[in-house]
């Protein structure tokens, strides 16, 4: 089985890259933007995106994903965005040692 890499990119808003080690592929997830404050972030603007994330993530350097090879729709992208949104709010749970609460999408 392929070593999973354990350092992932991030810019900062002026631009300096920085390496980050999360400890798990769900919160290399977690940084790719969000709700609220959150928004400053966003990176997952189209489902190329997503590709683009899966490729850069320690699964994708373990796995040799193409992110040109993906066939992901705008459903597969809403889908991660409300999958993102829920690993955040139960890892700041956790962190903050709170039993993690139900997590519900906003109202459409």
């Amino acid at each position: 089985m392929p070593e999973l890499a354990r350092n992932y990119w991030l810019s900062t808003q002026t631009g300096r890259r920085f390496s980050f080690d999360a400890g798990a592929l769900c919160l290399e997830f977690a940084t790719t933007g969000g709700e609220g404050a959150r928004q400053a972030w966003e990176t997952l603007h189209q489902p190329s995106d997503l590709a683009s994330w899966a490729a850069r993530s320690r699964l994708g350097a373990a796995t040799r994903i193409e992110p040109h090879a993906m066939a992901l729709t705008p459903g597969d992208l809403a889908d991660a965005v409300l999958l993102r949104e829920a690993i955040w709010f139960a890892a700041t749970d956790l962190a903050l040692a709170r039993q993690p609460r139900p997590w519900c999408p906003p109202s459409a």
